[in-house]
């Protein structure tokens, strides 16, 4: 946690910012959490220490990157295989991370949720014809659950006195889920916000709970055109809807002015946070996760066409686009998603 205010990006009053990110790739030990969430065990230790699923067993889950990553670490430490199923619009980092951990990769086009080459499709696909163990972060009610009882609890016992707002992105709404009905329980007047690209429909569902129609956005690993499982619509109080631009400004400005080289979901909940904390009216602290690190975005093109946030203000120069290539074993790009045998 960090409180430090953000007096250069304007914001008026004390922020407390969750950072998951310093942690081994992510959230609080994944290689205790990550098998909590998708287990089952529901946090408890003694569960955690037991097999979770058999000895060599194979793992699929459909993931923007985090998660997947989360499970590549549980995978090697406990011999477990693991197969992510990705969408072709999340970066060349990610696969790289996940590959360099012995994680088959199988990439999908960025099609509808109707459509059966749809990323969450594929990996039911794949559980369902090869007796695979899908985790299934969208669905898995122990997923909101740990953080109902992991990272609620963290973020109450670094504030001091009621927080006024707690924001963030929703991949799966399983953070926003679940540390909402912990804030919820015990300061009832803090207000739950989610932070959605323009693109996604979940603002949309969360204003008139009808949904709204998609379209593409840069932003990865939150938003979505279906309203996800576990994500809890009724601990919403409201959301912000944040552009592609000004999630990538907020996220240079990150990096320059505060220090903190996190990606571009995390820019998109600032900006959200940013709007919130203006209101005169709100009492209390912002509380905002900041999920995901910036060395996961260096191959994406906005690193090279957006301009430096420095140009204008004493300087500036324009970050080069560097192309990596993944291993061409473990990456399957395919429009019909044919799934060859895994190279395990």
């Amino acid at each position: 946690m960090s409180g430090q205010p953000f007096r250069r990006l304007g914001l008026p009053l004390r922020s407390i910012l969750g950072l998951p990110w310093k942690r081994p790739r992510g959230r609080r030990s994944w290689t205790r959490s990550a098998t909590r969430r998708w287990s089952g065990s529901g946090g408890s230790p003694q569960a955690c220490r037991r097999p979770c699923w058999p000895s060599g067993a194979t793992l699929v889950e459909a993931t923007a990157g985090n998660t997947g990553l989360g499970l590549a670490l549980v995978a090697a430490a406990r011999g477990y295989r693991l197969a992510c199923v990705m969408p072709e619009k999340m970066s060349m980092d990610k696969r790289v991370a996940l590959a360099s951990l012995g994680a088959s990769l199988v990439i999908t086009p960025n099609v509808p949720p109707d459509d059966e080459r749809n990323f969450r499709n594929v990996a039911r696909r794949l559980a369902r014809e090869r007796g695979w163990f899908h985790t299934d972060q969208f669905a898995n009610p122990a997923n909101p659950r740990i953080h109902e009882s992991t990272t609620g609890p963290e973020i109450l016992t670094q504030v001091d006195g009621p927080i006024g707002a707690f924001v963030a992105g929703a991949g799966t709404g399983g953070t926003l889920t679940g540390v909402g009905r912990f804030l919820r329980s015990h300061s009832p007047g803090v207000r739950i916000v989610l932070a959605d690209p323009i693109g996604s429909r979940l603002a949309h569902l969360v204003s008139t709970r009808h949904p709204d129609v998609d379209s593409p956005y840069q932003v990865e690993g939150i938003g979505g055109s279906v309203l996800p499982e576990v994500l809890d619509l009724t601990i919403l109080d409201e959301a912000e809807r944040v552009s592609d631009e000004e999630s990538i400004e907020t996220t240079m400005r990150l990096w320059r002015e505060e220090g903190l080289f996190v990606g571009p979901s995390s820019g998109t909940a600032v900006a959200a946070a940013l709007r919130v904390a203006s209101r005169p009216e709100l009492a209390g602290p912002v509380v905002v996760v900041l999920a995901d690190s910036w060395d996961r975005y260096f191959s994406k093109p906005w690193l090279s066409w957006h301009p430096d946030p420095g140009a204008g203000r004493g300087g500036g120069t324009r970050h080069p686009r560097r192309e990596r290539n993944g291993p061409s074993d473990t990456v399957v790009r395919n429009s019909e998603v044919r799934v060859p045998e895994p190279p395990f």
